[in-house]
């Protein structure tokens, strides 16, 4: 019954353990490739001395374990939610929490804090507007050992909001509808749509300013509708 160095109430002996190697005397160093991806594991060292001599007690133990693969099948949404981005992953065995990191062409910083190991997405409520994002994320099991490497990564975008305060000139001009409105914070330009009735269907223009004169508009009743994108 070899014990645990400096604890001597400790249950755990030599027997409970399982032997990785026998090394000779001149060796400081092992590489357990044994060791299960996402899986901490206490390591403990014990001195042979000449045979029929007996082993030393064990060294006081070191936890440590291989950093679990990178996570799978990650996707960022693509314009279908309006005020985030949302990660999704597959789940990395033996990993206690992922980290999910942004950037613009690659993903360098990380965004997210260290989510619980049972948790396979993310949103993203900081990304701006009219950014088009790309995303990774690690998978972990904390400890100096525990991060695995960035996923592959996706692209992702939030969804722009619509024009607000469209306004359009009333009977103002006998040869012209002038429409203004609010700039959508992120949009580069917004498509210019008119009907009649409730419907505006007809593309009529692509402008990059918040404004547009419908010279074609009949002296009939319109209507208009703007498009950020």
């Amino acid at each position: 019954h070899t014990r645990l160095q400096g604890d001597w109430s400790s249950d755990v002996c030599s027997s409970d353990l399982t032997q990785l190697s026998a090394l000779t005397s001149d060796v400081f160093a092992y590489s357990d490739t044994t060791a299960v991806n996402g899986q901490l594991y206490n390591y403990y060292v014990a001195a042979r001395g000449p045979s029929g001599t007996g082993d030393s007690d064990l060294s006081t133990a070191a936890q440590a374990g291989r950093s679990p693969a990178a996570p799978t099948g990650v996707a960022a949404s693509n314009g279908t939610q309006l005020s985030s981005i949302k990660v999704t992953w597959t789940a990395s065995l033996g990993a206690t929490g992922y980290k999910v990191f942004r950037g613009v062409g690659s993903a360098s910083t990380q965004v997210s804090g260290t989510l619980t190991g049972t948790t396979f997405q993310y949103e993203d409520a900081s990304a701006e507007p009219g950014i088009v994002y790309t995303y990774a994320v690690k998978a972990t099991i904390g400890g100096a050992n525990g991060d695995s490497a960035l996923s592959t990564s996706d692209t992702g975008f939030r969804q722009l909001a619509a024009p607000t305060n469209l306004t359009a000139s009333d009977g103002t001009s006998v040869d012209a509808v002038s429409l203004t409105w609010d700039t959508v914070p992120g949009a580069t330009s917004y498509n210019v749509y008119r009907g009649t009735g409730a419907t505006a269907s007809t593309l009529l223009a692509t402008t990059s300013s918040p404004a547009y004169t419908d010279r074609k508009s009949t002296r009939l009743n319109s209507s208009h509708l703007v498009i950020s994108y």
